[in-house]
């Protein structure tokens, strides 16, 4: 048949070489492998972002914490100091602030518990703050807070003074801080009946001047710096409360500036007048948060204000003017009044030795005098206590209608409970103030003094009541 291919139906055709793009094979592994890479990179990437993240809010949030923690120590509030370190410490235990602020902590505590307890605190308290942590300023107004924390003594309180004025104006925040607790806790309550005039006008004076700074830097508070950053909400904050306190110590002022001008004009106050600057102290006390340092200071002052008498000073009824005995105790009062503390204690001390132990009206003014001096100059309150009791027996053996001295024996007994520790000791002394305030108020059942010492009595018996147990389980 010629030349025409005869074709075989058992043979297959040779198939056709498929097409089927980059990813066949060696490039399809290699391309996997590069994607997979890729989304670790992207899943490690973003895990290590988030915990920058983490770490940098962690951070932030100590040191907000560190702040909060460092700002309670100023207030002496350390439970809450306790509560934001601790809170630091769970979040980043290893924080080297926040262990150096729970060591100043631990250090004021131990400071706090010495001056209760009257023991002796170390001299170079101020260097151990350094040590752990805090500046020199920091340190000599945490201490300084310490001192006349809560259940510390007059005496005791006045060692804040020392501390306050050593902080340098380097920190415009505490510049301003140091002053205000220096006029509010130590100068202004520090003001009483038996402050001679001089040291009254220096006080007043330099509690204005303390103002009148205050008063300009508030015109443009100092910024403050809250965790990491500078924090305007803190500053506001900062700025309200200092605003408030100043506020407050500008009433208390014009108060001592009403009863300095009374005083220099040898005219005592009149009871409608003495009841408006009580109400002063009164409306000063509800516009500061209660529990703060300046309420308290306001609460002391009013439950002692005015409670020293100046009835010592009076002149006895008109027939007895004359009287030699009673000229040489005016003396006596006037060389008191001046500062002439011994020639004044000598006139009395004559007065006595001359009486005979004859009854009299001076006699009584003379005993009454001599304890004052021996409370506030002496600071011998065994003495104190002596010549308070022998006037008193005077005025009752006289039936003298005088207030006054009750009232000033009762605050003196009021002290007495406020300032121990002994429990037994501070139902006593409360007792016999409480005797002697309602002695007072027997005479003159008005008598505001007494009423507001005996009401600062309450409350001091309330605030230092032992908790009660709580209930167990059957």
């Amino acid at each position: 048949m010629g030349d025409d291919h005869e074709v075989n139906p058992d043979q297959v055709p040779p198939a056709a070489v498929s097409e089927k793009g980059w990813l066949h094979g060696t490039w399809r592994k290699v391309s996997l492998a590069v994607l997979g890479a890729l989304v670790t990179f992207a899943s490690g990437a973003f895990e290590l972002c988030h915990k920058a993240i983490d770490n940098f809010e962690n951070r932030s949030t100590v040191a907000h914490l560190d702040t909060l923690a460092l700002r309670a120590l100023e207030r002496g509030e350390y439970t809450a100091a306790d509560s934001y370190l601790k809170s630091a410490l769970a979040i980043t235990p290893t924080s080297v602030t926040t262990i150096e602020e729970m060591a100043a902590l631990k250090t004021l505590q131990l400071a706090e518990a010495q001056y209760k307890a009257g023991d002796a605190v170390p001299d170079d308290i101020v260097e151990q703050l350094e040590e752990v942590g805090l500046s020199r300023d920091e340190a000599n107004f945490c201490i300084a807070v310490c001192t006349y924390s809560r259940g510390g003594t007059p005496e005791v309180r006045q060692n804040a003074q020392s501390f306050l004025e050593a902080v340098t104006d380097n920190e415009p925040r505490l510049a301003m801080l140091w002053r205000s607790r220096l006029a509010e806790q130590v100068l202004l309550p520090s003001l009483t009946e038996q402050t001679p005039l001089d040291k009254r006008k220096q006080i007043v004076g330099e509690v204005r001047d303390f103002l009148k700074y205050l008063d300009d830097r508030l015109k443009e508070p100092p910024r403050v710096k809250s965790g990491m950053f500078s924090s305007d909400n803190e500053r506001k904050a900062f700025a309200d409360g200092m605003q408030r306190d100043v506020k407050t110590i500008h009433r208390l002022l014009e108060n001592e500036q009403v009863k300095l001008a009374a005083l220099q004009k040898n005219a005592p106050l009149s009871g409608a007048v003495e009841q408006q600057l009580v109400a002063k102290l009164q409306t000063a006390q509800s516009s500061v948060p209660a529990n703060s340092p300046l309420a308290a200071s306001i609460g002391d002052q009013l439950v002692r204000y005015s409670s020293q008498a100046v009835a010592d000073a009076a002149a006895v009824s008109a027939p007895g003017a004359s009287d030699k005995l009673e000229a040489l105790r005016r003396d006596a009062t006037a060389a008191k009044n001046n500062g002439q503390f011994d020639a004044a204690r000598a006139k009395l001390n004559e007065v006595i030795a001359k009486s005979a132990g004859h009854d009299s009206e001076t006699l009584y003014r003379a005993w009454f005098s001599l304890a004052l001096l021996a409370e506030y100059h002496d600071h011998d309150l065994a003495k104190a206590e002596e010549a308070y009791q022998k006037a008193e027996d005077i005025r009752d053996r006289l039936k003298i209608r005088d207030a006054s001295l009750p009232n000033t024996f009762g605050y003196f007994w009021y002290k007495r409970a406020r300032d121990t520790h002994d429990a037994d000791a501070r139902k006593q002394y409360a007792e016999n103030a409480r005797k002697q305030l309602k002695t007072a108020l027997a005479i003159d059942p008005g008598y505001a003094k007494s009423i507001n010492t005996l009401d600062g009595l309450q409350r001091l018996l309330a605030a230092t009541a032992p908790t009660p147990a709580a209930p167990t389980g059957s």
